[in-house]
């Protein structure tokens, strides 16, 4: 059994996108999250990402946060928004 380590959040950039305000954060074991190339990959992918609905409320602000989390196993992608001014919803994406 691995021993937890604390990783390191980072804050990276506040992007627009059409009307939405999103800020990037990432997360990894390492000092720095080194995977430029997905980086800009998940930025392309997220105006499709944002412009899926939930199943229980579509009324929002268009602020979110994205979570690029660097596990053991892939990169997590986690996309997060405020829906109806306080629930926070949430869709993962998994990559190897």
């Amino acid at each position: 059994m691995n021993i937890y380590k604390p990783r390191h959040i980072k804050f990276k950039e506040l992007i627009t996108i059409k009307t939405w305000k999103v800020k990037i954060y990432t997360i990894v074991k390492q000092n720095e999250f080194y995977h430029p190339e997905f980086y800009e990959n998940v930025k392309k992918a997220l105006p499709n990402w944002l412009k899926l609905k939930n199943c229980f409320n579509d009324q929002h602000n268009h602020i979110g946060f994205l979570i690029l989390h660097a596990g053991t196993e892939g990169i997590f992608s986690l996309v997060n928004w405020w829906v109806d001014n306080y629930m926070l919803n949430t869709n993962i994406y998994f990559t190897e």
